[in-house]
């Protein structure tokens, strides 16, 4: 490697000043690698004033706290989000109380002076120096690469003295919860070299405007405890995170180098492969990574080190900002085996990541509930089978996905950073040799001093602003305490007047209920005695159950006994029905002959352990949805998703009694907004209950397509859930032939029927050989051609 090449990390030596300018107390040195250099004049002085200290400070170790950020939007997260978090008083504060600090930033030199006028860093410079260094020469499509060497970047200057300064490393996207790095500081007292603590993902574009107005106007502080930091990440957990989550099996994604256990709505279990580096003291001096960060920085710079890991979000907790989109393109309905997992963890994890993969972290917004051990456990059983199944772990040296990309990313390198130094000689040249070129270079560094001196004065004033609407808030709010209890006071007066209404009005819309439900009903019967031209009235439908009637569409599907002909003498016709339901079973209860057995099969197979209970059945009034119903020996109440959000209907569910299970059988469009219809169920649902949602695909539909909708509309973030799909290309198509056929039939004619069987004849031997190859097939992972979809869900 060429001597230009030994410098990438390190570069000349920072500790040569080319330049310094001062601008109000804050003093900037321009230093010879590029770096600037920024820092309070006066800030020791501050420091030992606040401590009301007569004597001089004593000495505190060296401690460099190392970020990174380049492009607009890392930038704006580290100024805005980043570095607000850090000024949380259990966090930088604390931990300067306790170490000399350092913070670098490796960043773009584009943005240096963004960096210096920014208000967060000014509040940093109370308690820390700030070194920015510049990465341009890093920059690369090969991210991994650059990643790598820029990290090293923020402290290979040190040279020897790396072993003797205490490193922290953050990325520009995350967010420490308040007390995070006291609890640091504490440990590195102990005498600890090297901490690790997780870092989890949250949607950015949920999140990002509670997080900014949750900073104190006036110190710029984001402080977010520990618990409230962690019911954020867990209520909008990133998909990256929902995909890797065991016990809720909906959609999966490209790599299992993580995993999750849903415990309850506050509570997550994790393993991590790796688990971020949060602090280290390195063992040895080394300028240079020979692989990616997280591949290989432990074995390299500690290889003797028993890691501190700090897996309680109690005692540490960092959350990452991504953006919602971000893999979309990589996530797929199902989920994979345990085959399927191992092979890719064997193709790329090294020994550093199979080591933290053993750590159990736990993520939780509450105490910690009863009977977590199980969890773990149940954990534990999950990633122990992976681990049983992987080939020996790679060697970080050379490895595999470092190897190809670095040579490329060496000449890229190479490349800029000839023409970067052509560049500056041309510079130099015309500031010699050309008097107009000097005086403009002269007025620009003048100009750069004059905007820092305005801009101090601009935060002056923002922060005395800050002050006079802190003082408006707090007279606005004391008005508004006094409107609360003065309005509180006059509802107690009305509200039993109130109630009285409100009950009779409740009264009066159940009557509405049962008179629509009976109207319906009874108008339902009367169109199906109309379509199938039958002439003398059917015996009245029993009016005497719990069933709220849903349309559907059952007549066109399979109901033999209401659209028999009635010429057909009663034995024949009973002699008929007995061998078409010994063939081919009665809907929902299929037998391997009929063409919907594989399609019904899954959801079939998720309701069977509730036979017997009280079930709520949502149907979006498709040709299944009462069909379920009757397949119940229990209680049994069917409605629309429309009824559920209906205010006349939520007064009559308020009263009634839980059920045990919810079905929804539910059309494309309901589908895809079940997690707006979930808070108004569950209300209607036992604790410990279940629901099972139900998808057919008789419109061929590429389901797969939608996934990434379907993490924002159907899948749930509560509960234990699984999918299963059904269907194959035969299957599929054997059933749109099917249906189509069917619709075609009035089964009041005899012509129809010996249609029907016929129909019948064709589809049953293809149907039971579709249905013993279902059977073999992982109903866990996406067919090509999927002719039905179910989810099951356990709730808390």
């Amino acid at each position: 490697m060429d001597e230009g090449f030994r410098l990438i990390c390190g570069r000349a030596p920072s500790s040569v000043e080319l330049g310094r300018t001062f601008a109000g107390n804050i003093e900037y040195a321009e230093l010879a690698d590029g770096a600037r250099r920024l820092s309070l004049r006066n800030r020791c002085a501050v420091r030992k004033q606040e401590k009301n200290l007569a004597s001089p400070l004593e000495p505190r170790e060296p401690a460099r706290v190392i970020t990174m950020a380049w492009g607009e939007r890392y930038v704006g997260d580290l100024l805005e989000i980043t570095i607000p978090a850090l000024l949380a008083p259990g966090n930088l504060p604390a931990f300067a109380g306790e170490f000399d600090c350092e913070f670098v930033i490796v960043t773009e030199t584009q943005f240096f002076d963004r960096f210096a006028r920014s208000v967060s860093i000014q509040k940093l410079l109370l308690f820390s120096d700030v070194r920015l260094v510049p990465v341009d020469d890093l920059l690369s499509p090969w991210y991994g690469i650059t990643l790598t060497y820029a990290l090293v970047r923020g402290f290979a200057d040190l040279g020897t003295a790396m072993t003797e300064t205490h490193l922290i490393f953050l990325n520009a996207d995350f967010i420490v919860a308040d007390g995070s790095y006291r609890k640091l500081a504490e440990i590195i007292k102990r005498g600890e070299r090297l901490i690790v603590s997780p870092s989890y993902c949250m949607d950015l574009e949920a999140t990002i405007d509670r997080l900014r107005e949750r900073r104190d106007p006036q110190t710029f502080a984001l402080s977010l405890p520990h618990r409230e930091l962690a019911e954020l990440v867990i209520a909008n957990r990133h998909n990256t995170i929902r995909a890797k989550t065991v016990n809720q099996r909906l959609f999966r994604i490209h790599r299992y180098d993580q995993f999750y256990w849903y415990v309850d709505e506050k509570t997550l279990l994790g393993r991590q492969m790796p688990i971020a580096v949060v602090y280290m003291r390195p063992e040895r001096v080394l300028t240079e990574m020979p692989t990616f960060w997280d591949y290989g920085v432990i074995s390299e710079y500690c290889p003797t080190l028993k890691p501190c890991v700090l897996g309680d979000s109690d005692d540490f907790l960092m959350a990452e900002l991504r953006s919602e989109g971000t893999f979309r393109e990589l996530l797929q309905l199902g989920w994979p085996s345990v085959e399927d997992i191992a092979d890719d963890l064997s193709s790329f994890t090294t020994q550093d990541h199979r080591d933290y993969g053993r750590y159990t972290l736990v993520l939780h917004s509450s105490d910690l509930p009863a009977g977590l051990d199980a969890d773990k456990l149940a954990l534990a059983e999950f990633v122990d089978d992976v681990y049983a199944r992987l080939t020996p772990p790679i060697g970080y040296h050379d490895h595999p996905f470092w190897k190809p990309q670095f040579p490329l990313f060496f000449a890229h390198h190479r490349r800029d950073l000839e023409e970067s130094r052509t560049r500056e000689a041309l510079r130099q040249k015309l500031l010699h040799e050309d008097p107009g070129e000097a005086r403009r270079q002269q007025t620009i560094d003048e100009l750069r001093s004059q905007v820092l001196v305005v801009e101090g004065a601009v935060r002056v004033a923002e922060n005395r602003l800050a002050g006079e609407r802190r003082t408006a808030e707090e007279q606005v709010s004391r008005l508004e305490t006094s409107y609360r209890r003065r309005r509180a006071a006059l509802e107690r007066d009305i509200a039993p007047v109130l109630d009285e209404r409100e009950n009779s009005l409740r009264r009066m819309r159940q009557r509405l209920v049962v008179l629509d439900a009976r109207k319906a009903e009874l108008e339902q019967c009367q169109r199906i005695r109309l379509e199938s031209g039958i002439p003398d009235a059917a015996k009245a439908p029993n009016s005497s159950g719990s069933s709220v009637a849903v349309s559907s569409e059952r007549a066109g599907i399979d109901e033999m006994t209401d659209r028999m002909p009635d010429e057909m003498p009663t034995p024949a016709r009973m002699r008929l029905l007995r061998l078409y339901h010994m063939a081919f079973g009665r809907l929902p209860n299929t037998t391997a002959w009929h063409p919907y057995h594989t399609m019904l099969r899954p959801v079939m197979a998720a309701l069977e352990p509730d036979a017997g209970a009280a079930i709520l059945v949502v149907s979006s009034g498709g040709p299944f949805g009462s069909l379920f119903a009757r397949a119940f020996s229990g209680r049994n109440l069917s409605v629309t998703p429309g009824m559920l959000t209906s205010e006349i209907y939520r007064q009559v569910f308020r009263n009634a009694s839980k059920f045990d299970l919810c079905l929804c059988d539910l059309a494309s469009e309901d589908l895809a907004n079940f997690r707006r219809l979930l808070p108004s169920i569950r209300p209607l649902l036992k604790d410990r209950s279940r629901i099972v949602v139900f998808h057919h695909n008789l419109a061929a539909r590429t389901l797969d397509e939608d996934t990434f909708a379907f993490t924002r509309g159907l899948f749930p973030l509560v509960g234990r859930s699984r999918i299963s799909f059904s269907g194959s290309l035969v299957s599929a198509s054997i059933i749109r032939w099917y249906t189509s056929r069917l619709a075609r039939h009035n089964l009041a004619r005899p012509a129809s029927m010996i249609a029907l069987a016929a129909t019948l004849a064709v589809c049953a031997p293809l149907s039971r050989l579709m249905a013993k190859l279902e059977e073999k097939r992982n109903p866990h992972l996406f067919p090509a051609h999927c002719t039905s979809m179910t989810i099951e869900m356990d709730l808390p």
